[in-house]
């Protein structure tokens, strides 16, 4: 292979032009500059950085040579390194070999005979293995976590087929809508549909009842726009208005965040539930004309409360941007899906106890939620957590305890004290102690020591007046230390109850 073979990206033919684009099926490498092969070709010369070196045709890092011929010679070398250790199966010396990262186990798959997952990204599988229960961090050896994501795959389930199933429900973007739960009757009166959405597990708009969107659902603007001008009663909103509605609504795609308000004039927002677009027999619209009319199926992940905000949202769907203004006021936790999770590093004492292996490994949120949900609330836990250890490690004068990981959320020791917190992200802060309470008081259980230990849960709200009475009696009836911690993730702050 000469340099002209590798770097020449007008060459169809060339090396990077088949890890780029000729081979993008078998996962991309895109979106990241022609920095990554090593030697490349600008788009556009321009006055480079001390770190590059370049002649009148290719531009290199310095530390590969002082020639292109020399820096191409090296790393020709190190893909030919990749090419052997992968037909070999030693994965965990690729890590060792000087080439990018994405680069090298794109190639590394490419060679692999399918025993690696077609997904190079480092914070994609960091997401996706959070998803499946295990943190790692940009330390951690991508091989490792490669191993670890493979080990979740069903018997008999196509590698391709794999890694998309991972990708769509861990580490893929969500788009985040807000949608109506109330339909208007053609006689003017409010139907409360959110009962029949929660028993059908779905979300809906009613425009164009009588006209099914199954040919539509893949439509271009213009086809959508021309099919709801064609079908559209007169006693609906104005053409334009519901164009917009039935293209959002229409765009939806699995992974996606759904807020459901039961109001929205007047500043009156409420929110009453979230939900998760999922897939049923690989689709994810359903024309269901003597229900709902035109339903989207989701997994409901939160119900059971009230959020009221200010807000003014009257339309049946809003999509709503990361970068917009009420973004997180309403999506709240379910807001930190949209960015990185954090890489924190706690620091860490000695042992504090005998009993540490007594207390069994966590198996919360598996009884009584569906996949999709349990995926969700376990990435959101994970980052609530990792923000929760950062916060204690910045402003308390305890040291975070690294032995009980993967048992109990976080344990820190003061000179005379032990405190053990369990975090529960639910928008309820009742629901938050109840779910919490019975695994604090395994812990004191099988837990001892000479310290006084100090139990908490911290949740994402504070606690209404019925759920502070709540806390009293757990307080008086079963005579514990225990505390509620209202933990602002945004702000970092606390409040204590």
């Amino acid at each position: 292979m000469t340099l002209e073979e590798y770097a020449d990206l007008s060459n169809h033919d060339s090396f990077c032009y088949w890890l780029e684009f000729g081979s993008k099926y078998l996962g991309a490498i895109g979106n990241n500059p022609l920095t990554k092969f090593g030697i490349w070709q600008p788009k556009n010369w321009k006055e480079f950085g001390k770190s590059i070196k370049f002649d009148d045709q290719y531009a290199w890092y310095r530390t590969k040579g002082k020639s292109s011929q020399e820096a191409f010679d090296i790393i020709k070398s190190a893909v030919l390194e990749v090419v052997k250790l992968s037909l070999n199966k030693k994965w965990d010396q690729i890590e060792k070999v000087n080439l990018h990262k994405m680069v090298k186990w794109k190639i590394a798959f490419l060679y692999s005979e399918k025993q690696l997952i077609p997904i190079y990204s480092k914070p994609a599988l960091l997401a996706i293995a959070a998803g499946l229960g295990e943190t790692f961090t940009n330390d951690s050896d991508t091989y490792l976590i490669q191993q670890y994501i493979l080990g979740h795959r069903e018997i008999g389930e196509h590698i391709d087929d794999f890694a998309h199933r991972v990708y769509t429900n861990f580490a893929e973007q969500p788009n985040y809508y807000l949608v109506g739960s109330k339909y208007i009757t053609s006689q003017n009166d409010t139907v409360d549909i959110f009962p029949e959405m929660l028993k059908s597990e779905c979300i809906a708009i009613g425009y164009l009842w009588g006209h099914s969107f199954e040919n539509i659902k893949n439509a271009e603007s213009q086809e959508i726009n021309a099919f709801v001008k064609q079908h559209r009663s007169k006693n609906e909103p104005i053409v334009s208005k519901v164009q917009s509605q039935v293209k959002h609504f229409l765009r939806l795609k699995q992974g996606d965040i759904v807020a459901i308000k039961s109001k929205g004039q007047f500043n009156k927002l409420e929110i009453v539930a979230y939900a998760r677009v999922i897939a049923k027999e690989s689709e994810i619209y359903k024309y269901d004309p003597g229900n709902l009319g035109h339903t989207t199926h989701v997994e409901f992940l939160e119900t059971g409360f009230t959020k009221f905000l200010g807000f003014n949202y009257a339309d049946s769907i809003h999509r709503i941007k990361p970068n917009s203004e009420h973004f997180k006021s309403i999506f709240g936790k379910y807001a930190l899906l949209a960015e990185e999770e954090d890489d924190i590093r706690s620091s860490l004492s000695s042992d504090i106890g005998s009993l540490k292996e007594s207390i069994p490994e966590k198996s919360e949120y598996e009884y009584e939620r569906k996949s999709v949900s349990s995926i969700v609330v376990r990435q959101i836990h994970s980052q609530i957590q990792n923000r929760f250890i950062k916060f204690l490690s910045d402003n308390s004068n305890g040291t975070l305890v690294s032995e009980f990981k993967g048992r109990i959320d976080v344990v820190m020791e003061q000179q005379d004290v032990i405190w053990f917190y369990e975090i529960k992200p639910f928008e309820n802060a009742y629901k938050c102690i109840r779910e919490s309470i019975g695994q604090l008081l395994d812990y004191t259980n099988r837990f001892s020591s000479s310290k006084e230990i100090r139990i908490a849960t911290v949740g994402p709200n504070e606690p209404n007046d019925d759920t502070n009475a709540f806390i009293s009696h757990i307080k008086k009836e079963l005579n514990l230390k225990y505390s509620y911690i209202a933990f602002d993730f945004e702000r970092s702050l606390i409040k204590e109850f």
